[in-house]
């Protein structure tokens, strides 16, 4: 085994590090549900990522002898990487539906299970196959056609992302959710051309693909985090809605207050009375010990950064 060799997947397993490492510094600053899915996606997609390509890309460095070797541990890495694929799709849905501010029907959660257990059992009855009869034919048809349904998996998710975004009153939250889904869609097409044998930046080397997925997975969660600071008055941490007993009425009022609404705007969105709008606001500012809306985002944007 070459020293690039080792010298590449030491950078990629940096990489992916710096990934989960940044998504979990959001994930804590922000206390978002989504966030959550977010790191744990990148978590299986690079454990998948890192241990479904390692035996390909580590026969371009072994002799013809161990061909036989390379081709059990490929098949050995798609088995365990299989759970992790599926459980990536299932976080980025998560994800994409917490992004929109929706959640998932019970039957689309069902549903990937059964897809989920088909899909595995399918890989362990076509290694059996393998190990009986010496025949990876049927295996390498459905190891490559399940990879080509995980991709379009994938890529359908974000088609649904940019369907939801025209509901999106918020112009600038409808513009960078589109770009993100824009700049996730972008490494899937990557993954999706190198897996139908088209090989984009094909001057480099081959050890540099799975590189090159990483450094893309860092533009879409650079991105977001940077929207994520520029809107972060509209993100209140937990612990400072407990330290202040704000309760869960307050909390979506002050949410609309630091979006710039109105009382009027603000009673029309809640349903409840204007005079009822007045005296949640008027609590609210004397939990926090604020006189007007210019301190409350002030308050907020401080207490926020403290935390983080």
């Amino acid at each position: 085994m070459s020293i690039r060799f080792i010298l590449t997947y030491f950078m990629v397993f940096c990489l992916g590090l710096l990934n989960i490492l940044i998504c979990a510094r959001m994930a804590k600053t922000y206390r978002l549900k989504y966030l959550t899915y977010y790191l744990y996606f990148l978590i299986t997609f690079n454990i998948t990522a890192l241990y479904g390509d390692v035996p390909e890309n580590s026969g371009l460095f072994m002799g013809s002898n161990s061909l036989l070797i390379i081709k059990i541990g490929g098949i050995l890495s798609a088995l365990l990487g299989t759970p992790m694929i599926l459980t990536a799709i299932y976080m980025f849905t998560f994800l994409i539906t917490g992004l929109l501010e929706q959640k998932i029907p019970r039957s689309l959660k069902i549903g990937h299970f059964i897809f989920s257990g088909v899909v595995f059992m399918g890989y362990i009855l076509m290694t059996a196959n393998y190990f009986e009869t010496g025949d990876d034919k049927f295996l390498m048809i459905f190891l490559g056609y399940s990879m080509k349904v995980f991709i379009i998996i994938f890529l359908s998710i974000l088609i649904y992302l940019f369907t939801q975004t025209g509901d999106i009153s918020d112009l600038d939250r409808r513009k960078s959710l589109r770009i993100f889904g824009g700049l996730h869609t972008a490494i899937f097409l990557y993954i999706s051309a190198f897996n139908l044998g088209i090989k984009p930046f094909s001057f480099l080397p081959q050890t540099l693909f799975i590189f090159i997925i990483f450094s893309l997975h860092l533009l879409p969660l650079l991105y977001w985090k940077q929207f994520l600071k520029r809107r972060q008055t509209e993100f209140i941490p937990p612990p400072l809605l407990s330290q202040y007993n704000i309760s869960k009425r307050e909390a979506e009022i002050i949410r609309l207050l630091l979006k710039g609404k109105n009382n009027k705007e603000i009673e029309d969105e809640l349903f409840i009375s204007i005079n009822t709008v007045r005296n949640h606001v008027y609590n609210i500012y004397q939990k926090l010990g604020v006189k007007n809306r210019v301190e409350l985002v002030n308050f907020i944007r401080n207490s926020t950064g403290s935390i983080s």
